[in-house]
């Protein structure tokens, strides 16, 4: 067995407590945000230096904490797709005869890694779909934002 097979193995075993240590963070976004951030501005006594904040306004906090929460969500889902497709093929008493002994049965261990494999495959291939659907302008299109630019400076002289 390769090294980061066993590596990759654990972590998928390790899924579930990887989604409850996430979900204890969304829960925790916003108190955790009011306890380091100042919300109205401060400034350290007696210096004028660069350790004045300034605040900003509520829908900027607002802003903040919504999308770090999103992106917790998000990253939660994902898992959660993981842990899934990974449940497909390894029952429920076959990964904790994994996580008590990973070695224990060979049999095992090999349909484990032989699915790992699979897996990783199948997510990274629509991550590499995902990088390549990046939208991309056809020359057509750069034409018209050279025209549209050489109006605005003949517009405004800029």
């Amino acid at each position: 067995m390769e090294e980061w097979l066993i590596y990759q193995l654990k972590y998928y075993l390790s899924l579930d407590k990887e989604i409850a240590l996430i979900d204890s963070k969304i829960r925790a976004v916003s108190s955790n945000y009011y306890a380091t951030h100042s919300l109205i501005g401060s400034s350290v006594l007696l210096l004028d230096s660069d350790d004045y904040i300034r605040s900003k306004s509520v829908y900027s906090h607002v802003e903040e904490i919504v999308s770090e929460e999103n992106a917790l969500i998000i990253r939660k889902n994902k898992l959660i797709r993981r842990k899934k497709v990974f449940n497909e093929e390894l029952s429920h008493l076959e990964q904790n005869r994994l996580k008590i002994d990973l070695f224990a049965d060979l049999e095992l261990l090999e349909k484990a890694c032989n699915w790992i494999q699979e897996l990783e495959y199948y997510f990274n291939a629509n991550d590499e779909e995902s990088v390549n659907d990046i939208f991309r302008p056809t020359d057509e299109m750069l034409k018209q934002i050279d025209q549209q630019e050489e109006e605005l400076f003949e517009m405004f002289g800029v």
